[in-house]
């Protein structure tokens, strides 16, 4: 069962020097000590000033609405550097919150993936995703890998009908292309042949439209069944209710 300990969303989690110090001290007057709900928001100026030399320094974001809460799709195949890019928007913006499939697996001795597990862990982080939107949270950072279109077609769903903004992000790491520096980054042990097959699968294009009129595939639709309910560490009993399964991790 997945442990209660989330790696992002803890005071110990922080990023190193995402602004630099002289952004730091201009932004923060200028917002009158709150960027993230400022014009343009963390996501918009923390992208564009990320001092570590891997991370793009523009990712041409538009600024956000103000008062427009925000649900931000991480993507990404396995070690491109998604989870440190979520560590850095959440670093800037404590409001915020990462959620991850990914800590469905994680026990109290380790990560243990179980591929048959898979479905329930989408909809696990899924009903997450829905009750943080419920409770106002933002902005709310998905940190899967969203290889296709389909994928987040949940969650945009969910942001749509909770009037939720919606952005696609995803890391300009050199690396983020090359199977044999991925299969040596990520963190999970992924192998270079998977790697490779995700970035062939891999869908460019993302707007809320696109994803919107996307469909799971036939034979995964069909294959799905339906989840049972359990008591997960940080969950309710109806936490795996009402949701979509994914394929990918």
């Amino acid at each position: 069962m997945p442990s209660s300990q989330n790696k992002y969303n803890d005071q110990w989690g922080s990023f190193r020097q995402p602004f630099r110090e002289h952004d730091i001290e201009s932004k923060h007057k200028e917002y009158g000590g709150d960027i993230c709900r400022s014009k343009d928001t963390l996501l918009h100026h923390a992208l564009r000033t990320f001092s570590e030399p891997h991370l793009n320094k523009d990712y041409n974001i538009k600024p956000f609405d103000r008062y427009k809460r925000t649900l931000v799709l991480l993507r990404g195949v396995p070690g491109s550097g998604k989870s440190t890019l979520a560590r850095g928007l959440l670093d800037q913006c404590p409001d915020g919150i990462v959620f991850s499939t990914d800590d469905y697996f994680g026990q109290e001795e380790g990560y243990t993936y179980d591929v048959k597990l898979l479905g329930d862990a989408h909809n696990w982080n899924q009903n997450r995703a829905k009750r943080a939107m419920d409770d106002g949270r933002s902005p709310i950072i998905i940190d899967n890998t969203n290889i296709q279109k389909w994928e987040m077609k949940p969650y945009v769903q969910m942001a749509i009908e909770r009037d939720y903004g919606v952005e696609f992000l995803e890391p300009d790491t050199w690396w983020k292309l090359d199977p044999s520096e991925l299969e040596k980054r990520n963190k999970h042990g992924v192998p270079r042949d998977k790697i490779s097959k995700m970035l062939e699968r891999y869908e460019y294009d993302m707007t809320v439209p696109n994803v919107m009129d996307s469909v799971e595939p036939p034979h995964l639709s069909s294959s799905r069944r339906a989840p049972q309910p359990m008591q997960r560490w940080g969950s309710s009993v109806d936490s795996l209710q009402h949701s979509t399964s994914f394929h990918n991790r």
